[in-house]
């Protein structure tokens, strides 16, 4: 079995429901273009290059592994320049970052995790930059019971983060395709409720996909 077939398949096991929705939900961009991109690990040292100079103006974003965007803790750096130009950045340690790169131009976006930098790390990755996906859907209790109380959810180590309304429902946008821990935590009761994670393969989604998340 493929490394991407063992992800969905954890991924349809540990998400309770996927069903569709009755209204579309519309990725970032509306743009069906891709951004070929190079991605060159020399050390300490990150240089970003793409193919299609008409990407305009280009978003590089690295944030440790442990970066909570909800609470704003952890490492978060970022840097911007023209797609005729690499992007430079120079890790201040060594360590394992996750590394967004964004083309609003193109309305399209790629992530990688766990990129390592320094201690003689080198390596050069190629990166598809393609449409986001908005991740939409509710939450449900595994008692039927109503959900009266805000919860976070969030990718950890990248800037996507929701909070549900007062029904569950919830919206976490501009999620590029990749796979991911989906972290959910009940904000009321945070120090008491221990937090769930959930698999979810964004690629495998279709854009009119909702999610029905049950909570453990």
């Amino acid at each position: 079995m493929t490394r991407k077939a063992i992800a969905w398949s954890m991924s349809t096991t540990i998400l309770a429901f996927l069903q569709c929705s009755d209204a579309p939900i519309t990725g970032n961009g509306g743009s069906s273009e891709t951004v070929n991109a190079k991605v060159a690990v020399i050390d300490s040292l990150v240089s970003v290059s793409v193919e299609d100079h008409s990407s305009g103006e280009l978003s590089l974003q690295l944030f440790s592994a442990n970066y909570r965007p909800f609470e704003k803790t952890g490492f978060r750096d970022s840097v911007t320049g023209r797609a005729s130009e690499p992007l430079l950045w120079h890790a201040p340690s060594a360590g394992s970052y996750n590394l967004l790169l964004r083309s609003d131009a193109a309305g399209a976006a790629g992530f990688l995790q766990g990129i390592l930098l320094g201690q003689g790390a080198a390596d050069t990755i190629s990166l598809i930059l393609k449409p986001c996906i908005d991740l939409s859907g509710s939450l449900t209790s595994s008692d039927s019971s109503a959900i009266n109380e805000p919860y976070v959810l969030a990718i950890y180590g990248s800037p996507f983060y929701s909070l549900s309304d007062s029904t569950g429902r919830f919206i976490i946008a501009s999620v590029p395709a990749g796979h991911y821990t989906l972290s959910v935590r009940s904000t009321a009761k945070r120090l008491f409720v221990p937090m769930s994670n959930y698999l979810i393969a964004t690629e495998t989604l279709d854009p009119s996909t909702r999610l029905r998340i049950m909570l453990r």
